[in-house]
């Protein structure tokens, strides 16, 4: 019969006993298999990041597409859009052609084939920024096909600013536009006489006295016989806060303080317009075919003869000859005349 009587211990060989391992031995233990963990990791994620980027360049390079551009022109008054009716056919906005090429170009020389390429659209982006054309909204994207798209508040111009014989265009908060033309070139209205130098485009015109002709000329705006102004002269803004109207015969019109300020001992700019009115009806001229003109008391328009007042002033002070007296009616044209 067989002993089916469980092997009692001594059957058995005594085993040896476990050998505990030192604090310091599984500490190095564990350290040596968080090194080994984190390059099994940093393997992978190198091989991983090794494979995408095959792949990406193997993408770029199937998809790669010479960069075009797709500008939102900004329309001419009264359309809602600068698109074209005809494929082909220039765009309906008041950017010219050369502007618009120069644009173009600065868009196209930053880009590249590739369309994974953030940073040249990044470097695009930037040059588009510094040439003032642009406020703060100005974004990029390029679509699979390579298009890239601009679309931005476009800043419009809204007069020139002389400065060194040129003329260069500003928009109405004074902001600095890269457009210059020789004087008197540009069909904008002018103003002149400014005291600081032009700033970087996009930029507002320092100073003050740019941005206060600017508001005068928008008070002007409709006026009637508003297509006789020509300028605004701001020279005497910052020594006395006074600004000049220019017309087109190079007569003056002497209208005093900023429009948006109260002018002690001035009549109100609404006074000031409503006798330029008056004269236009009146005598079909603002400026009443007068050199200088002076609208800025409250009791009425001034007439500044000055073409002949040296003549007249010696005449005036020349001693009678044979007891003969002064002409009066020389003497009365010398003085202002006022117009109430």
């Amino acid at each position: 019969m067989s002993n089916s009587n469980p092997p009692t211990p001594e059957s058995h060989p005594p085993r040896a006993p476990r050998r505990r391992l030192s604090p310091a031995t599984r500490a190095a233990i564990s350290s040596i298999s968080g090194w080994t963990s984190l390059f099994l990791c940093v393997a992978a994620s190198a091989a991983l990041v090794s494979g995408f980027g095959q792949m990406q360049a193997q993408a770029a390079a199937i998809n790669a597409t010479q960069p075009a551009v797709h500008f939102a022109w900004p329309p001419l008054a009264g359309l809602a859009s600068a698109d074209p009716a005809k494929p082909g056919a220039d765009p309906l906005t008041w950017i010219n052609a050369e502007i618009r090429g120069d644009l173009e170009h600065t868009l196209l020389s930053k880009l590249n084939a590739n369309p994974f390429d953030r940073a040249s659209l990044t470097a695009a982006h930037d040059a588009l920024a510094l040439t003032g054309w642009f406020r703060e909204d100005l974004k990029l994207t390029r679509d699979p096909d390579g298009l890239v798209r601009v679309g931005a508040t476009w800043r419009i111009p809204n007069a020139a600013v002389r400065w060194a014989g040129e003329d260069h265009l500003v928009t109405a908060l004074g902001e600095l536009l890269p457009v210059t033309y020789r004087a008197d070139a540009s069909g904008y209205k002018v103003i002149v006489g400014v005291g600081h130098e032009p700033p970087m485009p996009g930029q507002p015109w320092l100073g003050g006295d740019v941005q206060a002709g600017l508001k005068l000329l928008a008070r002007l705006a409709s006026c009637p016989g508003g297509n006789q102004i020509a300028a605004v002269d701001v020279s005497e803004f910052s020594p006395g806060r006074a600004m000049s109207i220019v017309t087109d015969l190079g007569n003056r019109i002497l209208w005093g303080g900023p429009v948006d300020e109260f002018n002690p001992g001035q009549a109100p700019p609404a006074a000031k317009l409503a006798r330029l009115a008056q004269l236009y009806r009146e005598q079909g001229r603002i400026d009443a075919s007068r050199s200088v003109l002076d609208i800025r008391l409250v009791d009425g328009v001034y007439i500044h003869d000055t073409a002949n007042a040296m003549s007249r002033a010696n005449l005036l002070t020349q001693e009678p000859k044979s007891g003969a007296k002064p002409d009066k009616s020389s003497a009365q044209k010398s003085k202002k005349t006022a117009s109430r």
